[in-house]
């Protein structure tokens, strides 16, 4: 009847299984189509005599177990966007389980006490809870999950007897939908799309301002970028500078700049200043494997990573867990790299911490290039402090 991933039309259904005729079946779409108010074909055939109520019930059951079908093989259970119910009747939830398994949603029944570390759970799309008037707890445990989590989406089921004040209450607690129980399926399909609306509006605000907080950081490195090029340093105690400026900017733990054909290294930190000797095996290769790149690339759990894990990283009393490198290039040429070293957190870098990372790159690169071509590419050492670096074995 129907290819698989397709869900059959009611007239499909009723034919298949001889309920109508042909000739009916396009009778009752002209009526549909000339009726000057929107109305379903199996209204239609009802009115027309064409069918039984009994036979519409049975074909609307089988379309919409074929959809469910579809609705799984599209989107498997452990991939639908999950909502939590908070109810203690188990009818509320049979109902929701049928109206969400239509709308590619995953329904989870919760305990109000488990309900905050549920939420947290990224696959999380929103809340229904529904208010037990007998129960003098169930607001207050509403109230306190609403302040754990106050990003998400809340849909809160009353019964039509609920007393006002309690309403007002809930009002008051920050719900987004207020649904009156028994629910309609397109009451509750409509709710829950502009709880998610509210929801998604606020991740494109959250992002803007990420964003308008990256532009800042970056033109407060820029400004001092700007007043360290303005005394004219040599080469040592500008890149002495700039480390520690992308240092502070990622907030990591140490930043280390690789430069020209002789690979000067500098690097911020517990160690600041130029190091003398070659780096170990593992960081330079990095090094010059961010050289040849055009993007940041990152190095997460580095003793964990099939390939990078079995090099050496380590610098003395700096044991690199996770690096995030960047080209420094002038055109397509890469005179050298900048990488990052360990988040103070302890987290991994960020997509958001590549970006600024590569933002920086190019303002650091001209800056290193410009001290270069002053002549100033061999400056004296002298009061720099040095982190002497054995070659790796």
């Amino acid at each position: 009847m129907a290819d698989q991933g397709s869900i059959p039309l009611l007239g499909a259904i009723l034919l298949e299984r001889g309920k109508v005729r042909p000739e009916m079946l396009d009778h009752a779409l002209r009526v549909q189509r000339a009726s000057p108010t929107a109305i379903r074909l199996g209204e239609v055939l009802l009115k027309l005599g064409y069918i039984a109520e009994q036979d519409l019930l049975e074909a609307l059951q089988a379309q919409r177990s074929m959809a469910e079908e579809v609705a799984q093989l599209l989107s498997p259970p452990e991939e639908c966007p999950t909502l939590l119910l908070v109810s203690a009747s188990e009818a509320v939830e049979t109902g929701l389980r049928t109206t969400l398994t239509w709308s590619l949603y995953n329904l989870v029944r919760v305990d109000p006490q488990a309900a905050v570390g549920w939420a947290r759970s990224r696959n999380v799309q929103a809340m229904l809870w529904e208010i037990d008037t007998t129960e003098g707890t169930s607001l207050q445990s509403l109230r306190g999950w609403r302040q754990a989590c106050p990003d998400l989406p809340l849909i809160v089921l009353v019964q039509e007897t609920c007393p006002a004040r309690v309403i007002e209450q809930v009002l008051q607690v920050g719900a987004d939908q207020m649904l009156v129980l028994p629910l309609q399926e397109r009451r509750l399909v409509w709710a829950l799309h502009r709880a998610l609306a509210r929801q998604r509006q606020q991740e494109r605000i959250e992002a803007q301002r990420v964003r308008l907080n990256h532009m800042g950081q970056i033109l407060v490195f820029l400004d001092m970028l700007d007043c360290l090029l303005a005394d004219a340093p040599d080469m040592a105690t500008l890149a002495a500078g700039l480390t520690s400026g992308v240092t502070s900017l990622l907030e990591a733990e140490a930043c280390l700049v690789q430069w020209g054909c002789e690979k000067t290294t500098f690097i911020s930190g517990p160690h600041s200043g130029y190091i003398e000797g070659s780096l170990p095996e593992g960081l330079q290769q990095a090094l010059d494997c961010c050289r040849r790149q055009a993007e940041p690339f990152c190095l997460d759990n580095l003793w964990r990573h099939p390939v990078w894990g079995n090099l050496p990283f380590d610098l003395p009393e700096l044991a690199i867990h996770t690096l995030l490198c960047a080209p420094l290039c002038v055109g397509r040429q890469g005179l050298g790299a900048i990488a990052v070293i360990n988040r103070l957190d302890g987290a991994p870098f960020s997509p958001e911490d590549r970006q600024l990372l590569a933002s920086v790159a190019g303002p650091v690169t001209l800056a290193l290039e410009n001290a270069r071509l002053r002549g100033r590419e061999a400056p004296s050492f002298a009061g720099i402090p040095m982190l002497p670096v054995e070659v790796a074995r």
